[in-house]
């Protein structure tokens, strides 16, 4: 598994409204590079006055960061933030790692993440703060073991 230690990767911030701001800010405070998105320009702009790096699109938010994270309000906005014409997973490359964090129905992470037939046993594990790399989408894996060196949870 790769080091996601502050000065070794680039952090992708997707939703910043109140739980994700607060996630964003601890990012922060320990010395994390931070890459925000937001519907809402203001909401990413704001974290920019904290040193974040603000960007306009998701592309942007993808091609700049090592770990991509989001906080999205509901299960509607994840699918069209990683599966949208313009989403994550139409950007993303090789060993890139994606954290999603929202509160969603458990059929759209499955679907979200590809973790159907073979690979359902992983899920199981990640509930239980286990990596799991998703075959179906070679091109990231999941992270649930101690996000960010703690500064998450």
């Amino acid at each position: 598994m790769h080091s996601f230690t502050a000065d070794q990767v680039r952090l992708g911030f997707i939703g910043v409204g109140a739980m994700g701001s607060r996630l964003v800010r601890r990012l922060l405070e320990r010395e994390y590079q931070v890459v925000v998105y937001d519907l809402d320009s203001n909401k990413a702009a704001e974290l920019a006055s904290s040193g974040a790096v603000a960007v306009e699109t998701i592309q942007e938010l993808v091609d700049s960061s090592d770990v991509i994270l989001s906080c999205l309000t509901n299960d509607s906005a994840v699918k069209e933030v990683y599966v949208g014409r313009s989403g994550v997973f139409a950007r993303i490359q090789p060993g890139r790692v994606v954290l999603e964090m929202s509160t969603v129905a458990p059929e759209t992470s499955r679907d979200i993440h590809g973790l159907h037939g073979p690979c359902a046993p992983g899920y199981s594990r990640s509930i239980q703060g286990e990596f799991c790399r998703v075959e179906e989408r070679s091109c990231c894996g999941l992270l649930f073991r101690n996000p960010a060196d703690g500064a998450i949870g």
